[in-house]
């Protein structure tokens, strides 16, 4: 088995295996796998600003994480959804609108099984809480993957009613995806988000191939 390093936290499998969070049925639990994974596959829509392409961590765990599934899980079909575009603030409500309505659309015509969104703060989260619920509304299982650094000053910055509205919108989320137990503590203790759909996984990145022997 390969074995990526993580910036918080032992060894973890490398992120498409099936011991980690998207190659196992058993994550989502009795009643979340749809129609398709039934039949052995997986449809998946990974909602993330940029896609694939954007510098920064999301791109990139984006794209460890569609390789990953390529690599070792053919049944997992992904389709990357960009919700921000290239970088540009101009541009980006554009991109949003587009992304909006494709999902909705898909999830109308040919429903996944699964979509997850990749969350930061401020207006990332107003986005993709939004796509939550649109995803919601079609009753397909979400996965809300937050990756904040600056998460915590902003749900503090939040007067009562708008940060009611927050954990309603996070209580949503079939699963909500933590990168250290500090961030579940703060959803779980703080902000009354149910214990039960946090999970605490550490991001996880490829090792460099190892060196050959010498003579």
């Amino acid at each position: 088995m390969e074995r990526h390093a993580t910036d918080n936290g032992p060894e973890l499998p490398a992120a498409g295996h099936s011991g980690t969070w998207l190659g196992s049925t058993r994550f989502f639990g009795e009643g979340l796998v749809g129609p398709h994974m039934r039949e052995g596959k997986l449809r998946v829509f990974f909602i993330t600003p940029g896609g694939t392409a954007r510098r920064g961590g999301m791109g990139r765990m984006a794209q460890y994480l569609t390789q990953a599934f390529q690599r070792w899980h053919p049944t997992i079909r992904v389709r990357v959804l960009d919700s921000y575009g290239p970088g540009s603030t101009a541009l980006m409500p554009f991109y949003f609108l587009k992304c909006f309505i494709a999902l909705g659309v898909l999830c109308l015509v040919r429903p996944p099984d699964l979509v997850h969104l990749s969350m930061a703060s401020h207006g990332s989260a107003l986005r993709k809480l939004m796509l939550l619920r649109l995803a919601r509304a079609f009753r397909i299982p979400t996965i809300l993957h937050i990756h904040a650094s600056e998460f915590v000053p902003f749900c503090e910055s939040l007067g009562p009613r708008s940060r009611r509205l927050l954990v309603e919108s996070l209580s949503r989320a079939s699963r909500i995806v933590v990168i250290g137990e500090y961030w579940r503590r703060y959803l779980v203790e703080t902000l009354g988000v149910p214990a039960e759909i946090v999970t605490v996984i550490h991001n996880a990145v490829p090792l460099p191939a190892a060196p050959a022997p010498r003579a």
